[in-house]
Order: structure tokens, then sequence, then C-alpha cells
């Protein structure tokens, strides 16, 4: 019931999305993550929506009501397969309506942000004027890899934005539920990719942005919280 309650959602938000519009990445963005060099990223959003959903978490959140990981690289390309590349320019076309795919240009794209319309991926640009923190995860080569492989399942690119466990995530205290793990929520999303190669960025599964924003504090690179 619950999975068809978050499908039922993800279609109609699916119908009523708009392409988005590029953005090109501003410089004073792209020094956030220059300096600290190419890798794996988490990013915690303060909410500017004003959607029952982000006033939500918003409420019980402290304000954070997003998370997502980005990749920095000078050529973003060299960390995908041939397979994993098509899955994810697929995406990017979805999200800005177009077919001419990742441009060359772009040096930080979000890996899964987990939206109303399911989980997308795009040009970190979208993101660079909001209030937020970033943290750089210290990783090796193959650890960065593992994530990205992770976040490119079909199983994770294809999954709706859980609704219900977000709201009962939210109610835990006072009534029992048993996650969709089919679909996802944003902090959920960070956290499993995470812990497919074993690293914790919350002290428990299932966090807030606001639990995520209070693990690590020493990764944090930037931020303007």
């Amino acid at each position: 019931m619950f999975k068809w309650i978050n499908k039922l959602l993800a279609n109609k938000y699916k119908k009523e999305q708009k392409p988005r519009e590029q953005r090109i990445l501003t410089t004073e963005a792209f020094e956030r993550f220059h300096p600290k060099g190419e890798g794996l990223f988490i990013v915690n959003l303060k909410g500017t929506s004003n959607s029952f959903v982000a006033k939500v978490i918003e409420y019980f959140s402290g304000k954070l009501t997003h998370s997502f990981i980005a990749i920095y690289s000078q050529d973003l390309r060299s960390w995908f397969t041939d397979e994993q590349w098509a899955k994810v320019t697929a995406k990017y076309n979805y999200y800005y309506g177009i077919t001419t795919g990742i441009p060359t240009t772009a040096k930080v794209l979000v890996l899964g942000s987990a939206d109303q319309d399911g989980i997308n991926y795009f040009d970190y640009s979208q993101y660079q004027k909001r209030i937020q923190s970033i943290r750089k995860a210290p990783l090796n080569s193959v650890q960065i890899k593992g994530i990205i492989g992770w976040l490119c399942q079909d199983r994770v690119m294809k999954a709706n934005y859980d609704y219900t466990g977000l709201v009962f995530f939210l109610l835990k205290k006072i009534m029992p539920y048993t996650d969709v793990k089919e679909d996802l929520f944003c902090s959920e999303l960070c956290y499993d990719a995470f812990q497919s190669i074993g690293v914790k960025i919350a002290k428990k599964p299932d966090p807030s942005p606001a639990q995520i924003e209070e693990y690590h504090k020493d990764w944090i690179i930037y931020s303007n919280l």
C-alpha cells in the first residue's frame, strides 16, 4: 500500500514537472570545491520551498530540508563506466528537457537528488545560490567508484521519493512503520550510498538532513548556514 502511494504521488509530480533552466556554475561556487580536489561531497541545504513536504522537514530538522551527494572533477566522465555515464546522461537530459547530454564544461554534478519527481542527476549550479554546508568525504578512488556504482543502480535511479517513509520517520516515536526500501528520501539516499562502502555519515540509519549536519563536522569545507 505504501509503495502504491509513493508511486501515485511520483507520477503526479512527473506529469507536472517542467524542464529546469540550465545555469552556469559561478567562479565562487567552483572555488568551493576546486581547492579541495576531486571527489565526493555531501551538501545540506536550508529550505526555501513552501511545499508541505519541505515545511514538515524544516519543522523537524532545524531548517535544513535537503541533502545530496555531488562529485567534483575536471573530467567527470573519467569516473564512470560507459553504462553508468549513459544512465547519468539520460537523467541529466530528463532534468533539463534536452538531448545534448552533459557538457564537458560541467565540473560539479549532483548524483542523486531525491526530488518530488524522482531521483535526479544534474549540475550543482542549480543549488549554488542556496544557503548550505558542504562536506568533502575523505575517500580513495575505489571507495568513490563504489558509491558511484551504488548511485547508478537501476533500483536507485528509478526509485520514487519516499513520501510515506518520510512522514512515518517524523512520527516514528508514536507510530511504528516498516520502511519502503525501494523508495528513498534525500538524506536516506545519502546515508545508504555511503553505507554501501561501510562509511557512516550520521549516527543512525534514515537520518534527517540535520542529523547528517551534526555528524563529521570536521569534514565541512564550506558553510554559509
